[in-house]
């Protein structure tokens, strides 16, 4: 998935990621590599539905280190300008740790 998307062949990684979901359910890369996809296909809906799907996959599962699902989240809800949401998710990583340093950086992105 990730090489499909390295080379700009955004629906074969978007396949490829899924297939990679529905094998690792709870392997965030999978879910950020086909939100990542979906999104350079103009499709920031789904990009939001397979981050949330992951995001309830992961607490449903009892996985706590969701970090770097909702980092991803942040970042698309930054792009899409829903900033309120956006902060929402930082401060959730932030709470649980708070030396997370892609966080600490998103925050300050946040507040320029």
């Amino acid at each position: 998935a990730r090489m499909f998307i390295l080379m700009a062949e955004n629906r074969r990684g978007l396949d490829a990621a899924r297939r990679g979901i529905i094998l690792f359910p709870t392997k965030a890369d999978y879910y950020i590599l086909a939100a990542t996809a979906a999104h350079r296909l103009g499709e920031s809906k789904e990009a939001e539905s397979i981050l949330e799907e992951g995001l309830t996959v992961f607490s449903q599962a009892g996985v706590e280190l969701s970090y770097p699902l909702h980092l991803a989240i942040a970042e698309l809800y930054f792009q899409l300008g829903r900033i309120k949401q956006s902060q929402a998710h930082i401060s959730y990583v932030l709470e649980r740790a708070p030396d997370n340093t892609d966080a600490v950086a998103f925050q300050k992105k946040l507040k320029t």
